[in-house]
């Protein structure tokens, strides 16, 4: 049996059904309840553009060693 607690939302990037404990300041903070798989891929890339965009740029120096 489930908890009371847990909630079923679909997931927006594969449309599955998952299943969420969610707390009240939670659900009024998160737009969107991903997956655990979507959710993981989806931070990765926010996560990798970050630092790209972070990165300071090449000098010329940099390149030629």
């Amino acid at each position: 049996m489930y908890d009371h607690d847990d909630e079923f939302h679909h997931c927006p990037q594969c449309q599955r059904r998952t299943r969420h404990r969610v707390s009240r300041g939670e659900r009024k903070l998160a737009d969107a309840l991903w997956c655990q798989t979507c959710y993981h891929v989806h931070m990765r890339a926010q996560t990798e553009a970050a630092s790209a965009t972070a990165r300071p740029p090449h000098r010329q120096a940099d390149r030629a060693a």
